[in-house]
This record gives C-alpha cells, sequence and structure tokens, in this order.
C-alpha cells in the first residue's frame, strides 16, 4: 500500500473564514494550557525525563468540560494533546544524541501566528468529502462537508483511485489562503513508463542517450550531477531567494525605525495617554508580503524537486543515489551560507519523492554509503585525496580530469551496481584519515 497527499486550495465565504480563525484561536488556547500543564511536571521531575510525564490518553482527558471548546470537533482537541506528545518525544529524543539549549527544542508555547493548522482523523467523524461527475462522467472531488463549517467547495478538480482509501483531513492556514491536504493509500499498481519523456529544461545535454542504469550526485551548486554528465540546477529557487532577502531587511530596517520612534515618546504625555503603536500598516503590509515570498519559494522548491524525480524515474531503468544525512552534514561546521544553501536544496526531500515515484513506476531505487566517493578515481580507482575546495578530479595515475561530482556519480554508480566495488579503496582511505588524525 502507498500513502500519498493531495492539498487543494478552499474557496471559503466570510462566515466559513471566521469560523476557521476562530477554530485556530482556540485550539491555540487549549495547546498553551496543556503545554503549561507538561512543563509543570517536567519541572517537578528530579531527573527530567519523559517518565513521569503525562501521555496523549491522559492529556485527552482534561480537555473535558473545557467551556471555550463547545464548538470544537474532539478529533481537533485530541490532535493538540498528540502535538504535545510528540514535541517532548523528539526533546528528549534529541538530548539521548547528545544536543542541549536551543538544539535540542524545548517545546514553546504557540500565539495565533504560529498555530495555523488542525486534523480530522478519519472520514465521515468530522469531515465528509463529496463528489460530483464531471463531463466525462467520472467522480472528481469537488467539496468537503466539516463540522461546524458546512459545505466547503474547493478549487480544482481530482479524481482518487478506485481503491483509495481516505486517511486524514489536515487544514491549514498560509499566506496566501487556506488549504486542505488529504492523505490517501491506495495498491500499488506497478506500470513501466514510456522512455520516450522530453529532456528535462534545465538539463545541459541537448542530444541525450538514455541509459538503463544511472548514478546521481547531489551539491550545492548543481542540485544533481549524473553518472551520464548531464547536470541540473534550479535558478528560479535562487532568485527567489534573493527577492526573500531584500523584504527581510526591509522589514528589519521599519522594526528599527518603530522602535527607535517608541523609545523618543516613551516618557512623553502622549505616551502616557495613548498606548504607542507596536507595528503600522506598513510593517504588516511587509510581513505579509515576505510571507508570501515564503510560501512561493518552498513552491518553486517543491515544484522543481517532484519534476527532477519524474525525470529520472522517466528516462532510466535503475536509479542510484547517496544515503546522506543532512543534519549530520550542516553541524559539521560549515559557514552560514553554506548551510543556508544545503537546507535549500531539500535533498531529503528528493531522495523521498524520488524513492516513492520509483516504486510506483517499478523502478529500481537504491542508496548507497557515499563516503570517499569523491576521493577515489572512477576509472582506475586509484586515490586521490583533495579538499572539498577542489572541483576537478585529476588522477595521478591514469592522468584523467573531469567534475569531482562527476567522479562522484560515477562511484555512486558503481556501488549501485557492486557494493563491494570500491571496498578496497576505501578501507586504504580509512587508514590514511585514522594515520593524519593520530599525528
Amino acid at each position: 500500500m502507498l500513502i500519498k497527499s493531495q492539498t487543494f486550495k478552499l474557496n471559503l465565504s466570510q462566515r466559513q473564514v471566521n469560523v476557521f480563525n476562530d477554530h485556530l484561536y482556540r485550539l491555540s488556547l487549549l495547546y498553551n494550557h496543556l503545554l503549561s500543564i507538561q512543563i509543570d511536571k517536567f519541572n517537578n521531575n528530579d531527573n527530567n525525563n519523559n517518565q513521569k510525564l503525562l501521555s496523549r490518553f491522559k492529556l485527552d482527558k482534561l480537555i473535558t468540560n473545557i467551556p471555550y471548546l463547545q464548538k470544537i470537533h474532539g478529533h481537533l482537541k485530541q490532535d493538540c494533546s498528540k502535538r504535545i506528545a510528540l514535541a517532548f518525544d523528539a526533546f528528549f529524543r534529541k538530548l539521548k544524541e547528545g544536543k542541549s539549549g536551543k538544539a535540542a527544542g524545548f517545546p514553546r508555547f504557540k500565539n495565533l501566528n504560529r498555530y495555523k493548522s488542525f486534523c480530522f482523523k478519519q472520514p465521515g467523524n468530522g469531515f465528509k468529502l463529496l463528489f460530483s461527475n464531471n463531463n466525462n462522467n467520472e467522480d472528481v472531488f469537488k467539496k468537503i462537508n466539516l463540522t461546524y463549517f458546512g459545505k466547503i467547495a474547493v478549487f480544482g478538480e481530482f479524481s482518487f483511485p478506485k481503491d483509495a482509501k481516505i486517511l486524514t483531513l489536515t487544514c491549514s492556514k498560509k499566506a496566501t489562503g487556506y488549504y486542505a491536504e488529504i492523505t490517501y493509500s491506495y495498491k500499488n499498481q506497478t506500470t513501466v513508463t514510456p522512455k520516450d519523456q522530453p529532456l528535462f529544461p534545465h538539463s545541459n545535454i541537448k542530444n541525450k542517450l538514455i541509459k538503463t542504469t544511472i548514478g546521481v550526485d547531489v551539491g550545492i551548486k548543481d542540485f544533481i550531477t549524473t553518472s551520464d554528465g548531464d547536470k541540473i540546477n534550479c535558478k528560479a529557487l535562487e532568485a527567489n531567494f534573493n527577492k526573500v532577502k531584500e523584504l527581510q531587511r526591509k522589514l528589519k530596517h521599519k522594526e528599527n525605525v518603530l522602535k527607535k520612534n517608541n523609545k523618543r515618546f516613551e516618557n512623553t504625555e502622549k505616551a502616557k495617554e495613548h498606548k504607542l503603536p507596536k507595528d503600522s500598516r506598513t510593517y504588516r503590509n511587509l510581513q505579509t508580503k515576505l510571507a508570501k515570498q515564503h510560501e512561493k519559494l518552498a513552491n518553486v522548491r517543491k515544484d522543481f524537486v517532484h519534476k527532477t524525480a519524474s525525470y529520472l524515474v522517466n528516462n532510466y531503468n535503475e536509479v542510484h543515489c547517496e544515503d546522506l544525512n543532512t543534519q549530520a552534514i550542516i553541524d559539521k561546521g560549515f559557514s552560514k551560507d553554506i548551510r543556508r544553501r544545503i537546507n535549500s536544496a531539500a535533498w531529503s526531500k528528493f531522495f523521498s519523492f524520488l524513492k516513492y515515484k520509483a516504486e510506483n513506476a517499478g523502478i529500481l531505487f537504491s542508496q548507497v554509503d557515499p563516503r570517499y566517493t569523491s576521493q577515489i578515481c572512477s576509472e582506475c580507482k586509484a586515490i586521490s585525496p583533495k579538499d572539498l575546495s577542489v572541483r576537478v578530479h585529476k588522477c595521478s595515475e591514469c592522468k584523467i580530469e573531469m567534475c569531482r561530482d562527476l567522479n562522484a556519480s560515477k562511484n555512486i554508480l558503481l556501488l549501485g551496481l557492486d557494493p563491494k566495488a570500491l571496498s578496497v579503496p576505501k578501507a586504504r582511505l580509512e587508514k590514511l584519515s585514522k594515520a593524519k588524525s593520530s599525528l
């Protein structure tokens, strides 16, 4: 069984918008109330562990008979306790991993600006999907019936698979409107995709010979480099990020101006008679623009990752990638700009999209250990150590020169076909690195 999700934009009336915002406000109050109880339990615990904390089921019992939650569905209340339990589980897990301070992520209180979604657990209990026939006599999804909301129309049409089973419905508020995300499961119907797909628009190869297997190396400058010499990157992603930085500078400047003005009139009679404004109309407009630009940046990134994964699945029978731990790479101590670029690249999202698309299309997908793949020559298997700043692979044995990422992608392909292909050179490199560290 495969699990997928589909997002729809909701077409709410003004009454439904008010109900939506009222739900978020009341649920944020409930979340903060339950979190304060859990924090008190945590502070009274001598060992600061999760043995004496309330479970999510005990938190559910505290929800009953709260007056401001009468017109809130039970699943939405239980979702608050579930989020708190998951937040503390993540906190204790990070403590076991050796993290401390902000990195451990102690659960925080949420105001209305940070509590932006609620989740229904099962269809027929709080929500119901309404279908209607289209011009092709197919049942398409067009409306949702929510408790206390009524019928809500969605933009666009969508037809679920015939054997689809609806699991959950998550409603969220974003800068560009209100959205509903439906999660469903269905049986995997393996189909072989045709190999006549067009080239990817950002590819640097015009006349490409389609091969059956490929190795993929991910990077910062070039999003992916394939073993046949193809390099794909997204220029629109960096352009949208520059717009985000520009809006952030303007917002910070406006915030400093407001602080300076408030400090100037802090002890005057005007301040005593009237409350000084914490923000202005320009400040709020800049906040809205920045939120929309962030959402656009996320949509561009997600669209690019989807298209890149689909391109590889449609053109190859076997895809071999790196098995990367992105968080471990970020913790190595790179500069702020490199850490930002690694996060923006969304490698983990790319691998997850590629995996489920390959499973759905019947394509072989594997992830290999990427250690030392750029330090070993893909042609003669000779060892040629190099720093991260060296972007060209020059082999001292076979005298070949190529891009560092291209050499790594070819080694990834070799490991995908035979996991023991580079075992001897890797063992030598490990001994060399241990010898250097002991000096």
